[in-house]
């Protein structure tokens, strides 16, 4: 797992998840899921840049923008994005 703090949550450390800091995604190994809190729309663009697929937690971005920069990425990547929404189920939005 990859995300923004210096620390990992409580959960990720107790179920021996490994957790990298930082976007800096080519000294990482494979990443199955990239999870940066509150910097979703630059994670997942450096994600999709890195020839990953990105599973994202609501919200995608936190502007206008920044959405339409990520949907760009995506378009251009070829690889999958998709957005869950865990307060309605899960929803996958394409």
């Amino acid at each position: 797992m990859v995300g923004a703090s210096d620390e990992p949550a409580p959960g990720v450390t107790a179920r021996n998840v490994p957790y990298y800091q930082g976007l800096d995604l080519e000294r990482l190994p494979t990443v199955d899921l990239v999870v940066p809190n509150h910097l979703h729309a630059a994670y997942a663009q450096a994600s999709l840049e890195a020839e990953c697929h990105v599973l994202l937690e609501q919200s995608m971005a936190t502007s206008v923008n920044d959405a339409a920069r990520l949907l760009r990425a995506w378009q251009e990547s070829g690889r999958i994005m998709r957005c869950a929404f865990p307060r309605c189920g899960v929803r996958f939005v394409t």
